[in-house]
């Protein structure tokens, strides 16, 4: 994936001539390469057909491909979660902190502009769509235990007065 995200030469050998192919950024997985005049020889004599070729693009196993999109699995802590705060989320070339707003629900996506793909011929770029996984505790301390009985207290008060 990295390189259809930040393009790359490819040379290989086909009836032995060399042949060299350019990808570019942005390239998708089954995208058709046309090279001209280098297919089979013409009919009775004929100037040669055209080459396609058929790019295969490697998932990277961080990220998956959607269009111009890249979409990320990110798990986070229940305390990012409910009070909001700063993560690091991986891209194709390197780390980027984004920010979880207060209240971030577990499933919800945000959106990083401009963080994904390459989109072809093109200086723009796709979004990276990173998926919110909130990681309960698996264990909590006596005093992380009676803080979140008092937190429950509070929730179920609150909810009496307004009804």
């Amino acid at each position: 994936m990295l390189e259809a995200y930040e393009g790359s030469k490819r040379t290989f050998e086909l009836n032995g001539q060399k042949l060299r192919i350019t990808v570019k950024p942005g390239s998708y997985d089954g995208q058709k390469l046309k090279i001209k005049a280098k297919g089979q020889p013409g009919v009775n004599g004929g100037s040669p057909g055209d080459l396609y070729i058929v790019l295969r693009v490697q998932n990277d196993m961080r990220f998956q491909r959607k269009g111009n999109d890249l979409i990320t699995k990110k798990p986070i802590d229940l305390y990012t979660a409910l009070l909001g705060g700063k993560v690091e989320i991986p891209t194709i070339n390197g780390i980027v902190n984004m920010n979880v707003p207060k209240g971030t629900q577990n499933g919800k996506t945000l959106r990083l502009k401009g963080k994904g793909m390459p989109v072809y011929n093109s200086k723009s770029f796709g979004d990276l769509l990173a998926q919110i996984e909130v990681v309960l505790p698996k264990s909590l301390s006596k005093e992380e235990e009676e803080l979140f009985k008092r937190l429950q207290t509070l929730a179920t008060q609150k909810r009496r007065t307004t009804v």
